[in-house]
């Protein structure tokens, strides 16, 4: 069996790359249809649980629409052949096509992780141009392998390669929603209007503020409030949600701890993420805290900044661009003394450069020019924002630590991104440490004392 899949693969990348191959180089058998999409729906997997970063499986979506696509060819394949009078040929031809189109991974694999990011990003002229070259050559691939398999002309096989093609895919076509593959704004859920989602953010920020708890006297209690700015990335919510989890565990934020999001997926869960919300939220978050011993954690995530402003989006609304001067403001209003802020975007550099402050510490996540998150509209961690949080901020609870593990980390590791890549910024201010030291001394008590308990 293994021998006959090798010659299948051996054979499959001559009709792929356009080289001479005949129909009886091809080792046709339902066994090795099987084998082939065993190998080959692997390899996709593998491919998409390296993308999946810090989750643990692909996307069902993604992993749904690869298994609707894989249907879809294979009912194609039979109405080609049916269509040509060749259905007890089935098999041959299915044979055919998946140990062909099996090298087009490594055509195609390379070009999307070496390529600049920005070229490819959804809806560029790049990304359209590659896509468009993998249907034809899948196309090509499919007359080849038909046109073998039924003797010869041109128009027949043409046409029922054509029909695999539509069939192939469909699933992208009509199964997904535009939203799951192209970078459309969010739409609102059946029967809201812009009135019901404008009128219920004052009861969704009440519900967020509700349950927060007061600082408690002589303990560094540290506040999260999280800020996820672009409706456009669905995968925001699911980053906020693993940003929030982290803070919850390990800096005892459980019941201090709210967020803001863009998303319709959430839009009766959770407060939007825009100005005004922002700004209520950190003033009742300043009244509960201790200005003297509590740290407010600030996580902003947005796309690429702009003209030193962040602009949240949730169409069809328009919202106020956030500056460095608007946070400012908010957090002084509110009375927050010790901040700690962190920017998840690319191009953040000037944003938190004005930020910078005694009481402050700023992290960006991504530097001017950076190809990070938010650049290409992938809606991935940036590298560094992968490793601080799943990595650093694992191992230590100093944030000043984290941050130089990380970019020890990464400058150690095989992405090479720190070296390729402006690096992430950091600014603490000259009297932010030792507030940041005695929050510190405090969870490492808790740890010891949960410690101590389990003995």
């Amino acid at each position: 069996m293994f021998g006959d899949l090798g010659r299948n693969l051996y054979a499959g990348a001559r009709l792929c790359f356009m080289l001479p191959v005949g129909r009886g180089e091809f080792r046709a058998s339902l066994d090795q249809a099987f084998a082939l999409l065993v190998l080959g729906s692997g390899v996709f997997l593998l491919i998409e649980f390296a993308a999946a970063e810090d989750d643990w499986f692909p996307s069902p979506d993604r992993v749904g629409f690869y298994a609707l696509a894989v249907l879809a060819a294979l009912v194609g394949c039979f109405a080609a052949t049916r269509l040509l009078g060749a259905a007890a040929m089935l098999s041959t031809v299915v044979v055919m096509l998946l140990a062909g189109v099996f090298w087009l991974v490594p055509v195609f694999g390379p070009l999307f992780a070496l390529a600049p990011e920005r070229a490819l990003a959804a809806g560029s002229a790049g990304a359209a141009g590659v896509g468009i070259a993998i249907v034809l050559w899948f196309l090509a691939i499919a007359i080849r392998a038909i046109q073998m398999v039924t003797g010869g002309g041109i128009v027949r096989p043409a046409v029922a390669a054509s029909i695999l093609v539509v069939f192939t895919a469909l699933p992208k076509l009509l199964v997904a929603t535009p939203g799951a593959w192209l970078a459309v704004p969010a739409k609102l859920p059946p029967g809201w209007t812009q009135e019901n989602l404008y009128y219920g953010q004052f009861g969704m920020v009440g519900q967020a503020i509700d349950w927060l708890a007061a600082g408690r006297p002589g303990v560094p209690d540290v506040y999260f409030v999280g800020f996820a700015a672009d409706a456009e990335e669905p995968v925001f919510v699911n980053e906020m949600r693993g940003v929030t989890r982290l803070f919850d565990q390990r800096f005892d934020t459980k019941n201090r701890s709210v967020v803001m999001l863009n998303s319709r997926a959430t839009v009766r869960l959770a407060p939007l993420a825009n100005l005004h919300n922002l700004g209520r939220i950190l003033s009742e978050v300043g009244k509960r805290m201790d200005p003297e011993e509590d740290v407010l954690f600030l996580y902003l995530s947005a796309p690429a900044v702009r003209d030193v402003a962040m602009q949240p989006s949730f169409a069809p609304l328009a919202f106020v661009p956030i500056s460095a001067a608007h946070v400012l403001g908010m957090l002084d209003e509110a009375k927050i003394k010790w901040r700690v802020i962190y920017i998840a975007s690319c191009d953040a550099d000037g944003f938190a450069d004005r930020l910078r402050g005694p009481t402050t510490l700023v992290v960006a996540t991504a530097g001017s020019g950076s190809r990070g998150r938010g650049c290409k509209g992938d809606g991935a961690f940036t590298p560094f924002g992968r490793t601080f949080f799943g990595q650093a901020l694992q191992e230590t609870y100093s944030i000043p630590d984290a941050f130089a593990r990380a970019e020890a980390l990464l400058n150690e590791g095989d992405e090479g991104v720190l070296t390729a890549l402006p690096s992430p910024v950091i600014h603490v201010g000259e009297d932010i440490g030792g507030r940041l030291d005695a929050v510190a001394a405090y969870l490492r008590q808790l740890d010891a004392a949960a410690a101590a308990r389990r003995r």
